[in-house]
């Protein structure tokens, strides 16, 4: 359930809201969060993490240039800055070094694939590890043993995270190309008739 819902929201959200806003983004992820609430959902399965991957997929896809720099660039340096910062991850800064892959992609990668589902998913997926890090950090006691241990636990399941929003996304897209070649073949079907039948 958890892989499903982080996979969910954040493709959803980006085949639907025709262009990048926080304010239009957050809103429909806001009610997505909302509807799983209401299906009486664990809150530790959804939240700001799936929030923040939203906002992230949203910003690749239709977004500005700034935009995508403050999601792949800035968010992961303060997210990393954050971790090393605090008291309970001394020695652990290694753990942050997956953030780090988002302005590395960015800043590597052509432009024509910032947009890419593939890069939009591990940014997504990274972008809600960091979050969800991040509140855990301030929330529960920890030791940089424990972050150390997860560091293996981290590469398969954030790989898991981006190939469920990769597979989603790709039936999503099939699934809106698919209506779209419907919806204009019954229009130029009609079409047609009409003028056959009225001359």
């Amino acid at each position: 359930m958890r892989f499903g819902l982080l996979s969910l929201f954040p493709t959803v959200g980006a085949r639907f809201v025709p262009t990048f806003s926080f304010s239009s983004t957050l809103f429909f992820a806001t009610l997505l969060l909302f509807t799983g609430f209401a299906g009486y959902l664990p809150p530790v399965n959804t939240g700001l993490p799936t929030i923040a991957a939203s906002l992230a997929w949203a910003a690749l896809t239709h977004g500005r240039r700034w935009q995508q720099v403050i999601v792949t660039v800035v968010c992961p340096l303060v997210a990393t800055l954050l971790f090393i910062a605090h008291p309970s991850t001394t020695g652990a800064a290694a753990y942050t070094f997956y953030w780090l892959l988002v302005p590395a992609s960015f800043a590597l990668l052509p432009r024509r694939l910032h947009a890419h589902p593939l890069t939009c998913a591990l940014t997504a997926s990274l972008t809600a590890h960091s979050v969800g890090t991040l509140i855990y950090l301030f929330c529960m006691p920890s030791s940089p043993a424990l972050w150390l241990r997860l560091i293996p636990v981290v590469a398969s399941e954030r790989l898991r995270v981006a190939g469920m929003m990769l597979l989603i996304d790709c039936i999503l897209s099939l699934g809106l190309y698919t209506a779209r070649v419907v919806y204009r073949t019954a229009t130029f079907g009609s079409a047609q008739w009409s003028k056959i039948l009225l001359p």
